[in-house]
């Protein structure tokens, strides 16, 4: 159990759904990938991936195309959420007041 009273201000508490398969070692991966990459060279790299890979099969896509290409605009769409809720807590930081 978590003591509230020990928590710093460089600390935040997250509450999840007990359903929810997120983890603090997910949570922990995927801050380090964005830090590692800001979330626009993320989302342009996979574009850029993905046409590549279009580009080369330009004989015939393969069978299971559209599944590939939900996946990748579903990738794309969440990247496209973080980046806004990151700018959203950025904003938060510097003293503006967020509603949930």
């Amino acid at each position: 159990m978590i003591d509230l009273n020990q928590l710093s201000k460089e600390h935040r508490l997250l509450v999840l759904p007990k359903h929810s398969r997120v983890t603090k070692e997910l949570i922990r991966l995927f801050d380090n990938l964005l830090d590692f990459a800001p979330v626009p060279e993320l989302r342009q790299t996979l574009i850029e991936v993905y046409h590549k890979y279009i580009i080369s099969e330009h004989q015939m896509l393969p069978e299971d195309f559209n599944k590939i290409a939900a996946n990748m605009y579903f990738l794309i769409d969440f990247l496209n959420d973080v980046e806004k809720e990151m700018k959203r807590n950025n904003s938060a930081a510097t003293g503006l007041q967020r509603e949930f």
